[in-house]
Formats: structure tokens, C-alpha cells, sequence
């Protein structure tokens, strides 16, 4: 590749892309023969051709393609060197060329710097390929959207995504994901994936509410799921498609902060998510959808109910659910669920009430016994509180005069125990229903208090061991005793810090984590000890 005949140069970078397109074996031959130092050295040749830059990006494409190889290539460097040589590519092809090797490098790991060095790059493709609108989103512009995909992992690449310098590659994706409709989307189907995994990579930092603020992301999400809904058949790239819509759409639910958005929608999201039949994996990321309606956006979700046809799809598509494999979920649905009840029980139309808690003790009896027997005694109690809640709140709820309906703008509510609260006042509501946990203690063996726990005693007034909060035993897989500390912890850290997003939850949990003494982690972890021999999972 170093010969002085360019012709000659280009061949023999061909001849090394057949070998490097190769096994990883065929990779590392290349590495040991010290073949990278002359393919950078053919990058700084000055009398380098398009031809023979375009076929050295291919090269190392191609030993980037392998996980193995890239760990060990300065990623910096040769972004460095193909976005210098690419910017004044005059065959579109070969840009794309250069793009798809870009996605390969930074598929692993990218830096900041990496970051400052592929925008220019990035912007300008934009710019070129904006101007054939037939091919805007087609298969031949998929790595740009891949190389975003990738390097927006980063969180703080997001944060910069969302500076006024930036805004164009956003309006770009919007436009991407606004525009399609049932007659293109098949057309750009291989580019719809990696696009719609940008905006959801952005929606799982804090900023969710931002974004969705200033662009129309709900609304063009729900298009999306409403668009495949009336799909009978789907392939494995549809599928792939919706699961990434619906990952997405789970983020956004998540944030609490985003409820005056889903307010302004027309359709409603949660009717839809309801009565769409999903597919294979979509389905999972179509529960959280709901679970976190439930915990996140009750009012919305109860507007859903107001009809007997969306209330059988969703004790439908509770028990399954409840009879699923992801144990996270399930915990985290009945958590949402014995929150929201009470709520439901007001928004719901009164004319519903009735029926929807009759067929709620009737039809989650059999999932929830089931449930028990599978993972262990511990849940059979939890599971036997969940049911006599729908039971008392029926019974509540029967007593109601039907002529006066209860409303979000009612003053006085009643709850499954039958006392009075504010609208709104929904923990002190639940303080004495027994499947809710009132206080989440955190212990070690001296008895003393770990940062941020309320109470001095455990759950069930013993001193000196962790008591994991029973709502939270449903959860049938090993735990370590971070586990047990997050559960403790993230509820009050949640309501002392209600503007924080998920994220920010999660990083002051480790920190919290991280300070605590080395006795209080140890009582927790042989708290998660005691917790996985007892269910079996030691």
C-alpha cells in the first residue's frame, strides 16, 4: 500500500479489505504484521486519491467490525483521520463509505473529543443527503443514524444534542419519525430503528421532559404505535421497529414531569397500548409502557377505563403480565397498581366501578395464587393483600351514591379503608393498608439509622436485621444487597427529590451506596443472604 504507484496502492488496500473482511484470526494477522502503521501512513499521503481513501476506510471498517480489534485501535485517532480525509469526498458513496466505518469505531466507546471531531462531519452529511428527499431515510443513509445511535449512549452527548448548535440533526430525526406513514415505512424500515434508538437514548437521561417539550415526541411516538397496530403480519424489522417506539415510549411514561404532555394529547395512549395485540419482544416494553402509566400518570390511565372494552383488555393484559417472566415488571405493576387503586376507583365512569372491581378480585385471584406458589410463602401474603384490597375497595366503592360521580376536581375522596383525604394526599390515604409498605427502614445490627432512612425499627418492629418492604418480595430472582438498599432508599429519595429523573434517582442511590459504613452494607447484604436461601436462589 506505501508503492509509489497510486493504482498499485489502492489494489493493495482492496487486497487488504478481502483478508481484514475475514475471522477475527485473519484481524489479528493484520495487527501483527504491523499492518495498521501503513494503512495510517497511506491516510497522510499527500498525493492520496479519493479511490484509495475510500478503499482504506473500508479496511478499517472492516477490523473495527470486530469487538477484539477495536478494543485495541485508538478510536480517536482514526476518527481523526477519516473525518479529515471524508470531508471533501465528492462520491456520495464514498461518504457513506466513511460513515459506516465511523459506526463501527465508535460502537464501543466514544469520548467527547471523538464526539467534537465526528460533528462536522455529521452536520455535512446531513446536509447532502437533505437534499434528495426520496433517499432522505433509506437504507443507503443507515450509518449516519447508527453512528448517532452509538455515540448518544453517553449521556453527556445528549446534553449537547440539545444545544441551539445542534438543533438541525434533531429537527432532522423528528422529521424522520413525523413523516413516515403507512405507504414509506417500509422503505425506510433498516433507517427507523437506529433513528428512533437516538431519541430514545436522549429520553433515558433527565431530559426527558425537555425534549418532549420542544418537540412533538409523544405524539409522534403514538402515530407510530397506531400505524402498527393495524399490522396483521409483521416482520422481524417491524418488530424490532416497535420495540425500539415502545422502549422509547417506556422513558417518557417514567418521567413523571412529562403528565401536563400526555394531557394534551388526543389519543390516548393508554387505550391503545391496551388493545394492541404485541409481538414477541414488543411485548415486554408495551407493559412497562403501562406499568409506568400506573405509577406515573394514573389520571390518564384511569380516562382509558372509562369504556367496558378497554377494562377486559386491561385485566387481560394484567394477567399477563402477573403469569410473565420478568419479575422486575411484575413487582413493579402490582407496586403501581396498590398506589393507584383509589384513584382509579375515582376517575373511573361510575357506572364502571362496580364491574371493574368485581372482575378484578374475580379474574387476578388464579394469576396471583399462581404467582405464590411460584415464587415462594413470601409472596403468597402479598399476593392474598392485593386481592383483599380490590375486595374492600369494592366494597367501598359500592357504597358510593352513582348520581354523584367523583372527579380529579372533587375536595374530598374516599379510600379503600373508607376515610377521608385530599385529592392528591395518596400516601397518608395508604398508611393503613397492609400491602403498602408506610415506612421503608433501613437498618444495621446496632440499630442505627442509615442516611436518608425514616423509622428506627424494622418493618415488623424487630430491631437489628433489614426487613425488605413487602411489596417488594414479590420479586422472585437473587438480590444482592444493593438490591435490598435501592428498594429501601429510592422511594425516599424519589419524594425528597420529586423533579429528578430516573437517572439522577439511580446516581445519588450509588453515591448514597458508596458512603455508607461498611456494617450497614454488611447488614444489608446478609439480609439478601438470608432472602435468596430462603427462596432458593443461594
Amino acid at each position: 500500500m506505501s508503492h509509489h504507484n497510486l493504482e498499485i496502492a489502492t489494489c493493495a488496500a482492496w487486497c487488504i479489505t478481502n483478508i481484514a473482511s475475514g475471522g477475527d484470526e485473519d484481524c489479528h494477522q493484520l495487527l501483527n504484521s504491523k499492518a495498521l502503521s501503513v494503512i495510517g501512513y497511506c491516510y497522510n499521503r499527500p498525493d492520496a486519491t479519493e479511490a484509495l481513501y475510500d478503499q482504506l476506510n473500508w479496511v478499517v471498517g472492516n477490523l473495527a467490525g470486530s469487538p477484539s480489534i477495536v478494543e485495541v485501535m485508538d478510536v480517536e485517532v482514526w476518527v481523526e483521520l477519516i473525518s479529515r480525509t471524508a470531508k471533501n469526498f465528492v462520491s456520495l458513496n464514498h461518504r457513506q463509505t466513511a460513515m459506516w466505518a465511523l459506526s463501527n469505531l465508535v460502537k464501543v466507546s466514544v469520548s467527547s473529543r471523538t464526539f467534537a471531531l465526528l460533528t462536522p462531519m455529521i452536520m455535512d452529511m446531513l446536509k447532502v443527503i437533505e437534499g434528495s428527499y426520496a433517499s432522505q431515510y433509506s437504507e443507503n443513509n443507515v450509518d449516519i443514524f447508527w453512528v448517532l445511535a452509538f455515540i448518544t449512549k453517553k449521556e453527556q452527548i445528549c446534553r449537547e444534542l440539545l444545544r441551539p448548535p445542534f438543533a438541525p440533526i434533531l429537527k432532522f430525526l423528528m422529521k424522520g419519525l413525523e413523516q413516515t406513514n403507512a405507504v414509506n415505512y417500509k422503505k425506510r424500515k433498516p433507517a427507523l430503528i437506529p433513528l428512533v434508538r437516538v431519541l430514545g437514548n436522549i429520553v433515558c437521561t433527565d431530559l426527558t421532559a425537555t425534549f418532549c417539550r420542544q418537540y412533538d415526541l409523544i405524539g409522534a411516538a403514538i402515530k407510530m404505535v397506531s400505524m402498527f397496530s393495524a399490522i396483521t403480519q409483521a416482520d422481524s424489522e417491524e418488530i424490532a421497529m416497535i420495540k425500539e417506539v415502545l422502549w422509547m415510549l417506556s422513558n417518557i411514561t417514567a418521567d413523571s414531569q412529562c403528565a401536563p404532555l400526555f394531557a394534551q394529547i388526543p389519543t390516548n395512549l393508554a387505550s391503545l397500548l391496551l388493545s394492541f395485540q404485541f409481538r414477541g419482544a414488543s411485548q415486554k416494553e408495551a407493559y412497562w409502557c403501562i406499568s409506568n402509566l400506573i405509577s406515573e400518570h394514573v389520571k390518564y390511565f384511569a380516562s382509558a377505563l372509562n369504556s367496558s372494552h378497554v377494562v377486559t383488555s386491561f385485566f387481560n393484559v394484567l394477567i399477563a403480565i402477573l403469569e410473565s417472566e420478568h419479575s422486575m415488571l411484575v413487582a413493579h405493576t402490582v407496586a403501581s397498581l396498590s398506589f393507584a387503586l383509589p384513584h382509579v376507583c375515582e376517575l373511573i365512569d361510575p357506572s364502571l366501578r362496580n364491574s371493574f372491581l368485581e372482575e378484578a378480585s374475580q379474574r387476578l385471584d388464579k394469576p396471583l395464587s399462581v404467582l405464590a406458589k411460584q415464587a415462594g410463602p413470601v409472596v403468597a401474603s402479598q399476593s392474598a393483600a392485593l386481592h383483599k384490597r380490590f375486595c374492600e375497595a369494592r366494597l367501598n366503592v359500592a357504597s358510593l351514591p352513582l348520581k354523584t360521580p367523583l372527579n380529579a376536581s372533587s375536595t374530598a375522596k374516599l379510600n379503600t379503608t373508607g376515610t377521608v383525604f385530599e385529592f392528591g394526599a395518596m400516601e397518608k390515604a395508604l398508611d393503613n393498608v397492609p400491602a403498602y409498605p408506610n415506612s421503608l427502614p433501613s437498618l444495621v445490627s446496632n440499630g442505627s439509622q442509615a442516611n436518608g432512612a425514616q423509622g428506627g425499627s424494622t418493618q415488623d418492629g424487630s430491631s437489628g436485621t433489614f426487613s425488605m418492604p413487602p411489596i417488594f418480595k414479590l420479586i422472585s430472582k437473587k438480590v444482592t444487597g444493593y438490591t435490598l438498599y435501592g428498594y429501601a432508599h429510592r422511594p425516599l429519595l424519589k419524594k425528597a427529590h420529586p423533579s429528578l429523573a430516573v437517572v439522577e434517582i439511580t446516581r445519588k442511590l450509588a453515591s448514597q451506596w458508596k458512603l455508607a459504613s461498611a456494617e450497614e452494607k454488611e447488614a444489608y447484604k446478609a439480609s439478601a443472604k438470608s432472602h435468596n436461601i430462603q427462596n432458593g436462589f443461594a
